[in-house]
C-alpha cells in the first residue's frame, strides 16, 4: 500500500493531467471567444458546492426534460428571463446559460453536458479552470493588471471557489503599493471581498494604507468594515500605526468605533497616549483624551516602584508631555507607590508628589501648570519637606518666586528637622529665596527657633559671616535677645564667637555697645573671659564702658585674671584706664582672682600688673582676709608666690580664719621653705593683736616682736633665736622665728 503522501501526490498529478483532456471528459466548457475546453464533472464538483449540486446531486441526474419556469413578475429585470429553461430560449439545448446573471442555479441549468462561460472573459475562465485542475494561479504583473485579478475573483465568487477568492484578494493586496490602496480597496469592496485579508507579509489593506500615509484610503477602509483590532506581524494595531504616522482623522475614526482605549497597549507595551505624546502630536493625544483614554496608566517598574505617566514624563525631563497630561486631568498629587508586594526602592517611599519632583528638576512650566490645576502646594514628603523646601534646597529662584506668590502657600510648615522654608533658605545660604520669602512675610527672619534664637543669632553662633551680612542687609532686629537664660544680644554672641568681622558689622549696624546680659555683663566682660583680645581692642575703640561691673561687681579685668587670659589682661591694662584695684562682692581685686584661679601663666600676668602699676596694692586683703600671696600659696602656685614675694608681698598676713602661710593645711611645707629661702630682702611686717605662732594676746606683759626674716608678728617665746641674716646684708644677729632660724641655718632642703 502506498504512503498517504505519495497517494495524494499521485492524485494531484492525475487531476493536473486531466486539464482540457478529452479522455474521460463528460463536460464541455464554452468560452467567450467561441472555443471550448474539455472538463470533468467530478473535478469541478470537488471544487465547488454549486458544481456539486449541478453535476452530482440527484436532481441533476434525473431526466433532462425541460422544466417550465415561473414567469417573472413585472418588476423583475431581464436577468430572470435569461434564466428560463424554455426550449425556445436562444441558447442551445444541453447548455448552462449565465449570460445575464452572475450565478448559476438549478433553475437555469438546461443541460449537464455543457457549461456556458461565454459571459466571462476567455482568459479569466481559462485561469479559473487551470486553478481548478492544478491549484495554480499565476499573475504576471507585465500582462495582468488589477482588473484581470478582479475578474478572476468575481468569477470565483460565482462558483464559490473560496481558496481562489482568497488568493485573488492577496494578489490585489500585493498590487496596492503600485496601483493605489484606494483603487484596490474599491475593487475589493465592489467584489464583496474580505477587507481584512492579510498579504503574504501579514499586513491587511488597512495596515498598508496607514503605513503608506494614505489617510483617505484608511478612512475608506474603516468606513467599510476594516477590523481595527488586527495586529501587524510586529504586534502593532491600526491605532498604533495611525499614531506613529500622525494620521489624525484615522485615529479619531478608530476611537469612534468603541475602541477599548483604557486597556489598549502598543507593541512596546506603552499606552497609545504615551506614544502620541512622545511622538509630539498633541492633536492626536487630545483625540485620545476626548474618547476617555486613561491619562494615568499606573505601571510597575520591577524592583523599584509603581508610577503613572506623569511621574514617567517628569523622570524623563519631558515638560511638554507632563504639561499635556496635567491639562488633560491626570492625577496631579499622588506620589510614586510601593510595588504590589509592598516592596520598592527609596523613591517608592519618599512620598514626593509631582510638584516636589518638578521643583527638584527646575521644570518651571510644569510647576506653573500644576499650580494652575490645583496641585497641593503644601504637600509634605517623607522628610516633611514641601515643594518650596525642595525648590530652595536646589536654588531654583524662579520656581521659588512662583510658589511664594501662591496665596494658599503655608510658610509655617516645618520639615522633620524643624525648619520652615525661610530656615531652609538660611541654612542652604539661598539668600535670594530668603529675600523672596521676606517679601511676603517681612517678619520671617525674626521668628524664634525652639532654642529661642532668631536667624541672626544662629548665623552669628555658626560664625556664618555671609548669612549675617545678608540678615543685616534686610534690616533684622540687631537688638533682639536670645530667649534663654543668657538673654544674649547679637553683640554678645558675636563677641562670644570671637568673630572680628561680625562684631564690626554688628556695631556698624547700630548695636548698643553697652548692652548688658542677665548677669549685667557687657561685651567687654565676655571678650575678656574668652581671651578675645582683638575684640577687646575693637570694643575699646568704640568707647565701651570698660569699668562696668557685673552682678558680682567683677569688671572685665577680674574675668580676664580669673581665666588666666594674658593677652586680654595686657590690652585692658595698657590700652584702657580700667580700675585694676576694683573689689568685687568678695572684696577681691583682679590679682586676688589671679591667685585664687591662677594658671601656669599667672606669674606672667602679675608681671604685667607690676609693669603697668608698680605701686599696685598686692597686700590688700579680701573679705575673708586673704592676700593674693596666701591664696597663691594655698593653691600651690610657686611661680606666682615668688613673683609676689619679689614685689614685697607680706608673708605674715593672716586671714579672718586665722590661717596664714605657716599654719595653712597643705600637703607639704616644702613650698613655704622655698619661699623663705627665696627672700632676698626683709618683707613688710605683719600686724595683729595675737602672736601668729601661739595665738597669745599681746599686752603689757606680752610685747610684740617681729621675725626680721619673714615679718610675722610674734611673742618673745615664739621668736627666741637671733641669727645674722647675711642675705639681707645684716651685720648683727636679728630676732627670728624658729622656722626661719632653721631655714637660715640649714637651708630649705634641711628644714622641717
Amino acid at each position: 500500500m502506498w504512503p498517504q503522501e505519495d497517494t495524494d501526490s499521485l492524485v494531484d498529478n492525475i487531476i493536473k493531467n486531466l486539464y482540457n483532456d478529452s479522455r474521460l471528459s463528460d463536460l464541455t466548457v464554452r468560452l467567450k471567444d467561441g472555443s471550448t475546453l474539455n472538463a470533468h464533472k467530478i473535478v469541478l464538483a470537488a471544487r465547488s458546492k454549486i458544481w456539486y449540486n449541478q453535476f452530482l446531486s440527484p436532481s441533476s441526474t434525473t431526466s433532462s426534460t425541460p422544466s417550465t419556469s415561473t414567469p417573472s413578475s413585472p418588476g423583475n429585470n431581464s436577468n430572470s428571463t435569461a434564466a428560463t429553461t424554455n426550449s425556445n430560449n436562444n441558447n442551445r439545448n444541453n447548455t448552462i446559460n449565465n449570460n445575464n446573471n452572475n450565478s448559476i442555479t438549478s433553475d437555469n441549468v438546461t443541460s449537464t453536458t455543457e457549461l456556458d462561460c461565454s459571459d466571462v472573459d476567455t482568459e479569466v475562465a481559462t485561469a479559473i479552470l487551470t486553478w481548478v485542475y492544478t491549484n495554480e494561479f499565476e499573475v504576471d504583473t507585465i500582462f495582468h493588471d488589477e482588473q484581470y485579478i478582479f475578474g478572476v475573483m468575481k468569477a470565483a465568487k460565482r462558483f464559490k471557489l473560496i481558496p481562489l477568492i482568497q488568493r485573488c484578494e492577496k494578489s490585489l493586496l500585493a498590487m496596492a503599493p503600485d496601483v493605489g490602496l484606494d483603487k484596490i480597496a474599491r475593487l475589493l469592496m465592489e467584489g464583496q471581498a474580505n477587507m481584512n485579508t492579510k498579504n503574504d507579509a501579514g499586513y491587511t489593506l488597512l495596515h498598508l494604507a496607514i503605513m503608506n500615509g494614505d489617510e483617505k484610503g484608511a478612512l475608506y477602509l474603516l468606513k467599510n468594515s476594516a477590523d481595527v483590532n488586527i495586529k501587524t506581524p510586529t504586534g502593532q494595531t491600526p491605532l498604533e500605526l495611525a499614531i506613529r504616522h500622525k494620521l489624525t482623522q484615522v485615529v479619531r475614526l478608530i476611537c469612534q468605533k468603541d475602541y477599548d482605549l483604557k486597556n489598549s497597549k502598543c507593541s512596546n507595551n506603552e499606552p497609545p497616549i504615551w506614544l502620541a505624546l512622545t511622538n509630539r502630536d498633541e492633536n492626536i493625544a487630545s483625540i485620545l483624551v476626548e474618547y476617555n483614554c486613561d491619562t494615568n496608566c499606573w505601571d510597575e517598574i520591577p524592583t523599584k516602584y509603581s508610577q503613572n505617566l506623569l511621574h514617567k514624563a517628569l523622570d524623563q525631563n519631558d515638560e511638554q508631555t507632563a504639561c499635556f497630561l496635567i491639562r488633560s486631568g491626570c492625577d496631579c498629587n499622588s506620589p510614586r507607590r510601593p510595588l504590589e508586594d509592598g516592596q520598592g526602592d527609596e523613591e517608592a517611599f519618599d512620598n514626593q508628589t509631582p510638584l516636589h519632583i518638578a521643583c527638584a528638576w527646575n521644570m518651571q512650566e510644569v510647576v506653573q501648570t500644576l499650580l494652575e490645576h490645583h496641585a497641593d502646594i503644601n504637600a509634605q514628603d517623607s522628610e516633611g519637606r514641601t515643594p518650596l523646601h525642595i525648590a530652595i534646597i536646589n536654588q531654583h529662584e524662579t520656581i521659588t518666586n512662583l510658589l511664594v506668590s501662591q496665596q494658599q502657600l503655608d510658610l509655617k510648615l516645618r520639615d522633620k528637622y524643624g525648619q520652615n522654608a525661610f530656615a531652609t533658605a538660611m541654612s542652604t545660604k539661598n539668600n535670594k529665596a530668603a529675600t523672596i520669602i521676606l517679601g511676603r512675610e517681612p517678619h520671617a527672619a525674626e521668628k524664634y527657633d525652639p532654642k529661642g534664637r532668631t536667624f541672626l543669632h544662629i548665623a552669628i553662633q555658626k560664625n556664618d559671616i555671609e548669612s549675617v551680612l545678608f540678615l543685616l542687609s534686610v534690616h533684622v532686629n540687631i537688638h533682639s535677645r536670645v530667649q534663654d537664660s543668657s538673654k544674649f544680644t547679637p553683640l554678645h554672641l558675636a563677641v562670644q564667637v570671637g568673630s572680628e568681622m561680625i562684631l564690626r558689622n554688628i556695631l556698624l549696624a547700630g548695636a548698643s555697645i553697652n548692652d548688658l546680659t542677665v548677669q549685667n555683663q557687657t561685651a567687654l566682660h565676655i571678650a575678656a573671659a574668652n581671651d578675645h583680645h582683638q575684640l577687646i581692642q575693637i570694643l575699646l575703640e568704640n568707647n565701651i564702658n570698660f569699668d562696668a561691673v557685673d552682678s558680682e561687681l567683677n569688671n572685665a579685668l577680674h574675668l580676664a585674671c580669673q581665666n588666666g587670659n594674658l593677652n586680654s589682661c595686657r590690652i585692658l591694662l595698657s590700652e584702657s584706664s580700667i580700675n585694676a584695684e576694683a573689689l568685687n562682692l568678695r572684696g577681691q581685686n583682679p590679682v586676688h582672682l589671679l591667685a585664687q584661679h591662677g594658671k601656669e601663666n599667672a606669674a606672667a600676668i602679675f608681671e604685667i600688673f607690676m609693669q603697668c602699676m608698680p605701686e599696685y596694692p598686692i597686700n590688700t586683703q579680701d573679705a575673708e582676709g586673704n592676700t593674693a600671696l596666701l591664696l597663691a600659696y594655698k593653691n600651690g602656685n610657686a611661680n606666682l608666690c615668688r613673683a609676689l614675694i619679689r614685689s614685697r608681698a607680706c608673708l605674715g598676713s593672716t586671714n579672718k580664719s586665722g590661717i596664714n602661710m605657716f599654719n595653712a593645711q597643705v600637703a607639704s611645707k616644702n613650698l613655704l621653705y622655698r619661699m623663705l629661702d627665696y627672700l632676698s630682702q626683709e618683707p613688710p611686717w605683719a600686724d595683729g593683736e595675737f602672736c601668729l605662732e601661739c595665738q597669745s594676746k599681746f599686752g603689757m606683759t606680752n610685747r610684740k616682736h617681729h621675725c626680721r626674716h619673714c615679718g610675722r608678728i610674734l611673742c618673745a617665746k615664739c621668736s627666741p633665736r637671733e641669727v645674722t641674716i647675711t642675705k639681707f646684708k645684716s651685720t648683727k644677729p636679728e630676732r627670728v622665728c624658729s622656722t626661719c632660724a632653721e631655714v637660715l641655718t640649714y637651708g630649705e632642703t634641711h628644714s622641717g
